[in-house]
């Protein structure tokens, strides 16, 4: 029995962003004439501050291939607000010239470009999932200054353009409110936005950061619509009733021996259920962000060393449980929310331009006291390729977990039966009960168990932070990442017995961060060892890929 419910999640925390708010409020001030000066940051940063607490919420509900997915769309819909101002600046999502691009060299500014991105987050919100009101709440009370519609114009819905719908009218695809939905465009065949008509929508509006917010998010729905996800249900043929990022592989469970098999899950109030393998067709259809075609038939994992029958691989998972200490389940719950995760190497990425010496020279838009150290367009800049390493490591895992499609240490373990066993038992400790009540740390996610998709991504994200580091001259082997303190009982498994007393994760580079992360999946029995290693090597380079074509975007 796989006892935590398919919904469950942890919680992201208003305190997601809390170390990087301090760096922002206290490193690199000054006093003056007794009063404090701020470090010479971009201010429109903090919209983005802001920003992500209200989303991340939303983003957590889904699995993780979807809600990598969503950070990376949204990053990379916000730097294309940054190259629809520029002059030489590529869209992240065609790495080409924006099809709809400001000509006037004075709307170059980081105010229009922050005002786009506010904007296009609010679309978003409403195309993805019908809204997102903490958001407009948060920014209207925090930044009142801000305009910001919760509805699309009706100049802008007229540049979609939709083939083979049941209704040719797009005043349907909008609910009552005016915001775009899954449901409301359920019946359409093929959806893609009007480019042409978007750039006369945004020129008779002088390009105004608002209504460049709008066409831009549209762009992104459009390009997400068409992106192999199978978002609305409907690349399989579907036409009423579909599903969202249903499979379209036709795959099935093997069922044989050391192959995958369902689990059973349930939602804790009498409701069993078996898994289905989560988006099986990614591997094979998913639009890559960064990596070439090629790597979806160059790069593959090798064959893993594991026994018929797992004999020795069950009696190393049940020893390293019985070896949890609070430091490795704390961190088992940490990593497993790779949101969360994210958030965390971002602001470490703040920290570091803010303590050594950095000034962005590249991006950044001089003020009156000369150049910022932090840009918005920096940390944007960033942030795209960050996500963008995420999402291309989780396509090419996927790929290879329905390739070997192997069982998973839970099933195995059970499949002992009576059998007595020696390991962690849920709020209990290391006790001895029959093997069909093993559990592992964490809930185990429904795919296939070789290769590990997490350490693949903590590899990618790895090389991708120290290529990024290394480009714009700092040091990747000091780059501290400090995640919030988890204090006493305030585990999500064990809550009120783990931890005994506080504990900081903490890590000196993203180096150490990804190989902690990488591992706390075996510690956490949801893989066998050699899966661990396989994943970072199949993922190892996405990263720098990623770098390089992040740089590209900018000309470099």
């Amino acid at each position: 029995m796989n006892h935590h419910p398919a919904s469950w999640r942890k919680p992201a925390s208003k305190r997601i962003l809390t170390s990087t708010v301090l760096l922002l409020l206290t490193v690199g001030t000054t006093t003056v004439n007794g009063q404090q000066q701020q470090p010479p940051i971009a201010p429109e940063i903090f919209y983005l501050l802001q920003t992500i607490p209200t989303l991340t919420p939303t983003f957590g509900r889904y699995e993780t291939p979807m809600a990598s997915r969503f950070a990376n769309y949204y990053d990379s819909t916000w730097w294309n607000c940054v190259a629809a101002y520029s002059a030489d600046y590529n869209d992240s999502f065609t790495k080409i010239r924006p099809a709809v691009v400001s000509s006037d060299s004075s709307t170059y500014t980081t105010a229009n470009r922050a005002g786009c991105v506010v904007q296009a987050t609010a679309s978003l919100n409403s195309f993805f999932f019908g809204g997102i009101p903490e958001y407009l709440r948060t920014m209207e009370e925090k930044f009142p200054e801000l305009s910001i519609q919760g509805e699309v114009p009706d100049d802008v819905k007229s540049c979609i353009i939709i083939t083979e719908a049941e209704e040719n009218d797009t005043k349907n695809l909008f609910s009552s409110s005016g915001r775009m939905t899954e449901t409301d465009i359920g019946n359409t065949a093929t959806f893609r936005a009007d480019d042409m008509c978007l750039k006369s929508v945004a020129a008779q509006s002088n390009h105004d950061p608002t209504i460049m917010g709008h066409v831009i998010a549209l762009q992104t729905y459009a390009y997400a619509v068409n992106d192999g996800y199978n978002m609305l249900g409907q690349d399989g043929g579907c036409t009423v009733n579909c599903r969202p990022y249903a499979d379209t592989t036709s795959y099935t469970p093997k069922g044989t021996l050391g192959r995958w098999r369902p689990l059973m899950e349930e939602n804790e109030r009498g409701f069993y259920y078996k898994q289905e393998f989560v988006t099986p067709h990614i591997g094979q259809k998913a639009k890559f962000r960064f990596l070439p075609e090629s790597d979806r038939v160059n790069r593959s994992v090798r064959k893993p060393s594991y026994s018929v029958n797992r004999e020795s691989e069950i009696q190393d998972v049940i020893h390293q449980m019985g070896q949890l200490d609070d430091y490795k389940k704390v961190e088992i719950e940490v990593f497993d929310d790779k949101l969360y995760t994210t958030v965390q190497i971002i602001s470490a990425f703040v920290g570091k331009t803010l303590t050594d010496g950095y000034v962005d020279t590249e991006l950044g838009q001089e003020d009156n006291d000369g150049l910022i150290i932090l840009s918005l367009e920096r940390l944007l800049h960033f942030n795209v390729g960050l996500t963008g390493a995420e999402m291309d490591s989780v396509i090419t895992a996927w790929k290879e977990k329905v390739v070997y499609d192997l069982v998973l240490p839970t099933s195995v373990i059970k499949d002992l039966d009576d059998q007595e066993i020696t390991t962690w038992a849920k709020n209990t400790g290391v006790t001895t009960f029959q093997a069909r009540y093993f559990e592992a740390y964490i809930r185990v996610m429904p795919h296939a168990e070789y290769t590990s998709g997490s350490s693949c991504l903590f590899e990618a994200v790895k090389d991708y932070v120290e290529d990024y580091l290394t480009r714009i001259g700092l040091d990747s082997s000091s780059f501290t990442i400090e995640f919030p303190t988890v204090n006493t009982g305030e585990s999500k498994v064990e809550p009120g017995l783990t931890p005994l007393s506080p504990i900081t994760l903490r890590y000196d580079n993203i180096a150490e961060m990804a190989e902690a992360g990488s591992w706390s999946r075996f510690n956490g029995g949801m893989h066998f060892r050699d899966s661990v290693p396989a994943g970072q090597e199949l993922c190892s380079g996405i990263g720098n890929i990623a770098a390089s074509s992040t740089f590209a975007l900018i000309g470099m």
